[in-house]
């Protein structure tokens, strides 16, 4: 294996992780890493490992190494990079709900919404946040927002439960 080719690295990385296999992803991710310190997808990757084996805390430092490395990235125009920075603040932002630190969640569900306004699952995040702090009117127009954009929505989706429903339907 040449140590230089990163990508191929990163992607023994992916392939580990797709078999929970996440010490050895993360081997793979900071040998990445050590090529190419501000390669944004191996620490993205170091994320997905670290909360797949519940060390959330160590995942976020991840992810807000990504998000730093991506914002100096960052074009408008380049549709791939507001995705993957997107979804990095779902993440974060998520991370933040399980520590029911829900002000800062919200704040990372916002950025989310601001780069892909159209991607659904910001929306429902934050609809779910708003709705924990009892903020009931910004959480059905979250989730109106997120029905409104799914072009199908998935009826069998668990992650909305009928006790949510009914304030959608408010």
């Amino acid at each position: 294996l040449d140590e230089t080719n990163f990508g191929a690295l990163h992607l023994l990385g992916e392939i580990a992780i797709k078999q929970g296999e996440y010490e050895n992803a993360i081997e793979y991710f900071k040998k990445v890493l050590l090529i190419d310190s501000t390669n944004s997808l191996a620490d993205i990757g170091l994320g997905d490992c670290f909360r797949n084996l519940g060390k959330d805390r160590i995942a976020v430092k991840s992810y807000k190494r990504a998000l730093e490395t991506l914002t100096n990235k960052y074009h408008e125009n380049d549709p791939e990079v507001n995705k993957t920075v997107c979804e990095t603040h779902i993440k974060v932002g998520q991370y933040y709900d399980d520590i029911l630190t829900l002000s800062k969640s919200i704040a990372e569900y916002k950025k989310a919404k601001k780069l892909c306004p159209t991607d659904t699952t910001a929306y429902k995040q934050l609809g779910f946040a708003y709705k924990d702090i009892k903020m009931y009117k910004e959480a059905i127009g979250e989730f109106k927002t997120y029905l409104d954009l799914e072009k199908e929505p998935d009826i069998n989706d668990k992650t909305i439960s009928k006790d949510d429903s009914e304030i959608i339907l408010k």
